[in-house]
């Protein structure tokens, strides 16, 4: 079988790899796809921060079973994969905080990811794609679980307002997370190609911050309160700095942008306002949640893919995705 390497900043290739049989409670996954993530991008770029190489990528990952050593999946079973591996013994997996385990491991980032023809995985990370569920709308399960882990953590309810900076892929997913929720939804970007998918995703205020305050915004939505929740999907300081500012006070602000360098921060806005300020990363077992989502509430995810490549295209696919444009998502 054949993967695709990246074997240090800039460089892909494509190699054969011997293909391995699955063993006890193990599972033989034929891959349909694998979703770029921005998180792969950074890795590309050489600006993830938890990343080594070389690495085989890929966290997004649908596929369908060819070979089992399980009794809960047979040959033939279309599947999603839960990227999240922990030890279930330290502190924060007894609390059930698995996500964030003191040795937890990633799926194509701390060990191969998806971006190969077959891969093996333990069943405890697969789950069956839902018959309504297409692979192409299954290749979102991934990262709309790291929308359900943000909204999760910030507690969100109908009441709230909930202001998303932001409207990559992983910010259109917060979104459609804190609308099943019931909440009302903010999102704003730079960039008019995202905020008009925004838009079709079922936002219910949509700010192009090239051409409209989003404070401005936030106080006319909310009469002068402020958001009762901010999830910043940047990862700038600039942004996370905003996100202090536009939160009302008793609110929440969820930081999901990534980035490797120290923020300073208004640490007297943090205290004035008694915010609950909260880190969000991965997803907690959140799977079943969101392919049911999927399933029964009929996510148009269809105007978010804006590419599909062969792999055998992958390593141009890459050069691609990391090239400055705002017209790609998925």
């Amino acid at each position: 079988m054949e993967a695709v390497i990246l074997k240090e900043p800039g460089v892909v290739v494509i190699e054969k790899r011997t293909a391995e049989s699955a063993a006890a409670d193990e599972v033989l996954v034929q891959v349909v796809y694998g979703g770029i993530c921005g998180s792969d991008v950074h890795g590309y770029l050489g600006t993830q921060p938890f990343i080594s190489y070389p690495r085989i990528l890929g966290h997004e990952v649908v596929g369908r079973v060819v070979e089992s050593r399980s009794n809960h999946f047979s040959p033939g079973d279309r599947v999603a994969v839960d990227p999240v591996f922990s030890c279930g013994s330290c502190y924060a997996c007894r609390v059930g905080r698995s996500n964030v385990c003191r040795d937890v491991a990633v799926f194509g980032v701390h060990r191969d990811g998806g971006f190969q023809q077959l891969i093996k995985l333990p069943a405890d990370n697969l789950h069956r794609l839902p018959d309504e569920v297409s692979f192409e709308q299954g290749i979102f399960a991934e990262p709309l679980s790291i929308g359900f882990e943000a909204t999760t953590r910030s507690r969100v309810a109908p009441s709230d307002t909930v202001t998303v900076i932001g409207a990559g892929t992983i910010g259109l997913m917060v979104a459609c997370a804190a609308k099943h929720f019931g909440a009302r939804v903010i999102i704003a970007d730079v960039s008019e190609f995202r905020t008009v998918l925004a838009e079709k995703l079922g936002a219910d205020r949509v700010v192009n911050v090239s051409s409209e305050s989003l404070s401005d915004v936030v106080d006319e939505e909310t009469g002068g309160e402020g958001s009762s929740v901010v999830i910043e999907a940047v990862g700038s300081d600039a942004t996370i700095n905003q996100s202090l500012e536009l939160v009302s006070a008793a609110g929440r602000v969820v930081i999901l942008g990534l980035t490797k360098k120290p923020i300073p921060l208004p640490m007297s806005l943090v205290i004035k306002k008694e915010i609950d300020l909260l880190g969000s990363r991965l997803n907690n077992r959140l799977f079943p949640q969101v392919l049911r989502l999927l399933a029964e509430e009929n996510l148009d995810t269809s105007p978010l893919i804006t590419d599909i490549l062969p792999f055998s295209e992958a390593p141009k696919a890459f050069a691609a995705k990391a090239a400055p444009q705002d017209t790609q998502i998925k």
